[in-house]
This record gives C-alpha cells, structure tokens and sequence, in this order.
C-alpha cells in the first residue's frame, strides 16, 4: 500500500505545469530503519531532481537556463505540498547552477559559485527557503577540477597559503570524469589538494548543503584507465565532509565499477549503477532508452545495497502524462523497480 499510495500522489503533484520530478531507490527502505542503523542514508532518500526537466525537449522545458533560483523553488513548493508526507524531501539542483552559458563559475579560490543569472540570491538562500519548507538542499559537481578553474594554475586555494591550482592537478592536465572536456584529474600526492576538497566542503556546509552529488567518477562513467580513477577523489570527500561537522549525504554517478563496491560502500552513501535514464529526447524518457535496462544492470549490486550507502537506479519519471514517454504498464514496471 506505502508503494501504491506514493505513485497516486506523485501522479497528482506531477501534473502540473512545473512538474516535480521524483527520484527513489528500492524498496529496501523499511528494511533500513533499526536502532542500529547510521543516522545518516539510513534509508534510501527520496526527492526531487532538476536534471530530467533540464534534459528534455519537451516544449517549455530544457537546457542550461532552465534551471534557475525561481524554477526550482515552484518545484520545491509542489514537493512541500503533495509529497514531502510520503516521505519525498530532498531538492537536488544538478548541472548548470554554476554554469554562465558554458563557462563554470569559481570565486577567488577556484570554489563553485552560483552563476547570479539563474540563482540571483545565491546558493545559501536557496537552502534557507527550501529549509523553511522542510525540506533538504542538494547539490551538483563534477569531479576533478573544473578546467575553468585552472587560470593557468595561478588561482590560490583558499586556507592553503602558498598553493595553487598548478599544485592540485598533474603538469600535463590529464583530462578526467566521464566526458573528458570538463575537469582535470586532481593530483592528491600533494597535500595542496586535500585541503582545496576540505575548502570546498566548509563552503557547502556553509550554505546549508545536505546532498551532494559528484558526476563523472570513475572508475565507472564509461572510463577505467588511470587518468579517470577517482577513487582518491572520494575518500578525500567523505573525509572533508566529516570534518566539516554537518551530515551531507555523498552520492556517485555513473555506472560506477562494481569491481570498487566496497570502496563506494566505504566512502559514500550511494551510486548510481547506470547511465542516465533520460532519453535527452522530446519526453522524459523512453521504455527502451534507458528505462528497460535497469533491470539487468542492478543485479550485481543487489547484496551491496544496506543502510548508509544504497543502490541508485537515478530518476523515476512518471505521472506527467505524454511528457513522460511511456504507457501505464511499463509506469507501474519502472515504479515498482
């Protein structure tokens, strides 16, 4: 009944013109909750997440300028109002918030900063609004340093005097992350690096950050060789997100390795075990691109989920009618996976 009540209400709230997009795990989550399970992922969290309106072509929707401060508060206002008492809470802000046309914006210290068009009170307002609302606040990044921080290794990392950006990276700037155009791989032989994480965790603990997703790891994300291992990426994460005293959840993307299982199992609170499941199309999705494959790809991860770091099988896009690509069957299909 918990299953069939939440998809008759994600149906309502989903029908209107700014769409709230759900996102949810298996049904392990009841299993989860015992005394001795950790506070925090002790279930598998559920929420909203922009990247799917972003994504489509679907007429009013898509693209970087989609997402923006007014955007996502209309979807926070639809979540507070139908789903938030199943149990839906978290608001992630994925791809584009630090992006101006193309170009990721970074404050003095090489650090994301909101670009100020699309998020004009910047990224703490946000959080305070979506708190007020009861509400959680997630956030997007990139692994790696995002090559627009790099001026030419000049940029100075903040509480690290005498480091730069040219002390974080390797000399030959070996691309990383699943696409190879947008960060360089982080040179953790340097202590200079440590704390640029360390930096950059305070500040989203600063603004009240609750859910961070980093995109792009690897192994996993359609990359395996050295140059995308960031396997030292996140233990230098989790690690920098303890210290800063306030509970983020970490979650990977995509399609991570599951020869790694125990080191994401040891270092964050969830991975996705796909590829996206937008069709990057004029709906949502599609039943063959990519929804049907899920069913084969979780298999291997199905003994490795458990409270404190879950299986993500990313989004599950329906009850907007035609927006959604698919038919009632295959709804009730994705759903209940």
């Amino acid at each position: 009944m918990r299953i069939a009540t939440a998809l008759t209400t994600l149906a309502v709230a989903l029908a209107v013109p700014t769409a709230a997009r759900a996102t949810t795990s298996d049904a392990l989550a009841d299993q989860a909750s015992s005394s001795s399970a950790p506070a925090l992922a002790a279930k598998p969290y559920m929420g909203y997440s922009t990247w799917s309106l972003e994504s489509t072509n679907f007429p009013g929707y898509g693209g970087e300028n989609w997402i923006t401060e007014s955007n996502v508060l209309k979807q926070a206002d639809v979540l507070a109002a139908k789903l938030k008492s199943h149990g839906y809470n978290y608001v992630n802000v994925d791809a584009g918030w630090n992006v101006d046309n193309g170009t990721s914006v970074a404050d003095a210290y090489a650090r994301p900063t909101a670009d100020l068009k699309k998020f004009p009170h910047g990224m703490k307002y946000v959080a305070d609004q979506l708190h007020r609302k009861g509400l959680k606040f997630g956030l997007y990044l990139a692994v790696g340093l995002y090559q627009d921080y790099y001026n030419d290794g000049k940029t100075p990392i903040y509480g690290a005097p005498g480091c730069t950006t040219k002390d974080i990276v390797y000399p030959d700037l070996r691309q990383t992350s699943g696409w190879d155009n947008v960060s360089y791989q982080l040179n953790f032989s340097s202590p200079c690096t440590t704390k640029y994480i360390q930096s950059i965790a305070d500040e989203l603990a600063d603004w009240g950050v609750d859910f961070l997703k980093i995109d792009g790891v690897g192994p996993g994300s359609n990359q395996g060789d050295d140059a995308h291992n960031n396997v030292p990426d996140i233990k230098a994460w989790h690690t920098a997100l303890q210290n800063t005293g306030r509970p983020i959840q970490l979650v990977l993307s995509w399609s991570l390795s599951h020869n790694q299982a125990d080191v994401w199992k040891a270092n964050s609170n969830g991975w996705r075990v796909d590829t996206d499941v937008e069709c990057y199309c004029d709906t949502l999705v599609t039943w063959n691109n990519s929804v049907k494959a899920r069913w084969n790809d979780v298999v291997p991860w199905i003994d490795d989920a458990g409270a404190g770091h879950w299986n993500n099988l990313d989004s599950l896009d329906v009850g907007s009618g035609v927006m959604d690509g698919i038919n009632n069957v295959e709804r009730q299909s994705y759903m209940t996976l």
